[in-house]
């Protein structure tokens, strides 16, 4: 116990919690890898300050056990969440990405950091009409589609459409448990026609569950069967 007070602790950001999963673990690993004071670094001798902490992407990729170009992806959006910023040293021979996390160690002190100005100017400049939560939520069931139905049907790409996400924004209104969307998911995937076996060879996808009520069936229709059952 003695040596695990030593350590300290790391003052997580309330809001980070509702990022999607990828997102989240590298953002923990970098807030763990950060220096937690100005230092020097350990294999280059270069200065670092609180939160910073430099690194490549590959290396990121084989702690998490996964590819560069997730990495990439994540560490982007990263930034535009404010919650880190990637930078380039022109003046250092060593290769790698100077990272540096926002607020380090002051965010025990706030309770309700996704509406700073600073998250709000982000979503801003990418003329998203959406708030930061709501970002969440949507990638978040994004990424369960992908994984719960991507072995069936196609898979989606982020950054999702405007029309896209206005749609699915109109459907959180019927549905706004990510619980709720995960269910749905598996029951489109035990369902044959869904799947291809109907006259046409059609199968759904993303946009299909997008529709009005859509989902609201599926869930409809797996709460009769079991009742049924």
């Amino acid at each position: 116990m003695n040596e695990l007070k030593s350590r300290g602790y790391l003052a997580i950001p309330r809001y980070v919690w509702k990022l999607p999963l990828r997102i989240r673990q590298l953002y923990f690993e970098l807030y763990y890898l950060a220096a937690y004071k100005p230092m020097k670094d350990r294999q280059t001798g270069e200065q670092l300050e609180a939160g910073q902490f430099r690194c490549t992407r590959s290396f990121l990729a084989s702690r998490l056990d996964t590819t560069v170009s997730k990495i990439h992806h994540d560490l982007i959006r990263l930034q535009e969440l404010s919650l880190a910023k990637l930078t380039h040293d022109a003046r250092s021979t060593h290769a790698g990405l100077i990272l540096t996390i926002s607020q380090y160690g002051a965010c025990g002190e706030t309770t309700h950091a996704e509406d700073t100005p600073s998250l709000r100017k982000a979503y801003a400049e990418r003329n998203n009409p959406i708030n930061i939560l709501n970002i969440n939520i949507i990638e978040t069931i994004v990424s369960c589609w992908n994984e719960i139905c991507g072995p069936y049907f196609p898979k989606v790409r982020l950054p999702l459409s405007d029309k896209r996400i206005r749609q699915l924004q109109a459907r959180l209104k019927e549905l706004p448990k990510v619980e709720q969307w995960e269910l749905a998911f598996e029951y489109l995937t035990t369902s044959k026609f869904h799947r291809g076996d109907n006259d046409r060879g059609w199968t759904a996808n993303f946009d299909y569950i997008l529709r009005p009520d859509r989902a609201q069936q599926l869930l409809e229709r797996l709460e009769a069967e079991m009742e049924g059952k």
